[in-house]
């Protein structure tokens, strides 16, 4: 275009051709932006963090309002998780009798799979060409449909059904984390019953699909905090799972004692290994253990002690009231009281006086200006005389 039309001498192109890296929405297509624009990425940052801070507040406030702005996500996203478990869309809220769109609300939390419908409706418009029987497609828009496209587009679909696996030149799925409406034509046209499971990404899952896909968890770890947090929720998984039904809640417990017994067997042979090398010497310990069933110990040292720098900090209203240092007694100077609820008043104190040097230039201003005006009364009278 510039080459076109002759305009490369200027700066203001030139600038752009040099940073189409940062604002052409192709060159970073393959990266994860879910569902927002080139400029969204910082107004809409921005404008969470306007509402409450401005250019004069200290870093203090900058980080108490992103603990703020953080707590209204993570409610926002619990209340949303309630709805997507304990709500679910009706029968006739489905746009088609597809397969894949029951799985996707069984999947996909209500947010996420009102977008997978528009998606799935923009298929509609679509139709399909082969180029390579059951490896290439090419998808664009049907001749007769009511709204023209500004120029005519094609999208191409590779696919692997051996694999299972599906790409489109758009890379809406690498952007957002969804299926394009160019993939699920393909997939529609194949007669392909359900998305394979590595298309439905873990962050737009229902909350409870989150938590019970399997994680491998590590055999060896060291921390004695996280191997408690790896198998309270492993156990709680078997809790839930075993509470559903009598058969299981009675094997589970019938196999506790025999768990119990068996690790009450590893404590006594450990106890028996430590002993032999157990050192005698005194020493300040702490158990990291949260059961309390623990033999590793460590060293307590006092930790150094920080000068505070700068000003202190100056106390509000409220504090100033509790600690009695907002309230002085004008009469005997006490912090107690005010002049009004006073008992002294019969006595008298010698207090050192405020400074009150604007009062008395006021009022030094206010007698000279009136001296003046005297003066210049008599001096009149006596021109009339």
């Amino acid at each position: 275009m510039i080459n076109e039309y002759n305009v490369g001498h200027i700066k203001i192109f030139q600038d752009l051709w040099k940073s189409r890296e940062k604002w052409v929405p192709v060159y970073f297509k393959n990266h994860f932006f879910p569902f927002i624009q080139t400029t969204a990425r910082s107004e809409g940052t921005n404008a969470l963090f306007k509402k409450g801070v401005g250019p004069q507040f200290s870093m203090t406030s900058f980080l108490r309002e992103y603990q703020r702005i953080m707590d209204n996500m993570h409610a926002n996203e619990n209340e949303l998780d309630h709805n997507a478990t304990n709500k679910k869309v009706r029968e006739k809220k489905f746009i088609t009798q597809y397969y894949i769109e029951r799985q996707a609300h069984e999947l996909y939390n209500l947010a996420i799979f009102r977008k997978f419908q528009l998606v799935l409706n923009d298929v509609t418009r679509l139709q399909i060409r082969e180029d390579v029987k059951g490896k290439m497609y090419w998808v664009f828009q049907a001749a007769n449909y009511p709204v023209k496209e500004h120029r005519h587009r094609e999208y191409l679909v590779q696919v692997n059904e051996e694999t299972e696996d599906y790409s489109c030149i758009c890379c809406k799925f690498d952007k957002d984390g969804l299926l394009c409406s160019h993939i699920l034509k393909v997939m529609l046209q194949l007669q392909v019953n359900k998305i394979p499971d590595k298309y439905i990404i873990d962050r737009w899952r229902k909350r409870e699909r989150k938590l019970l896909k399997h994680i491998v968890p590590p055999l060896n770890e060291d921390s004695i905090v996280l191997r408690f947090n790896v198998l309270s929720r492993m156990l709680g998984h078997t809790a839930s799972n075993g509470s559903k039904n009598k058969r299981k809640y009675q094997y589970l417990l019938q196999e506790i004692p025999r768990l119990e017994a068996e690790m009450a067997k590893m404590d006594t042979d450990t106890y028996d290994m430590s002993a032999m090398g157990q050192n005698s010497s005194s020493r300040t310990v702490v158990n990291l253990d949260p059961t309390g069933e623990s033999g590793t110990t460590i060293q307590l040292l006092d930790p150094n002690v920080a000068d505070t720098k700068g000003r202190p900090r100056l106390l509000t209203i409220k504090e100033r009231i509790k600690q009695n240092k907002f309230y002085t007694c004008s009469h005997c100077g006490s912090t107690n009281h005010t002049k009004k609820k006073c008992d002294k008043l019969h006595l008298v104190f010698n207090l050192p006086k405020k400074n009150r040097g604007k009062k008395k230039k006021k009022e030094n201003e206010g007698t000279q200006k009136e001296g003046q005006e005297a003066e210049a009364v008599k001096s009149r009278d006596r021109t009339q005389d």
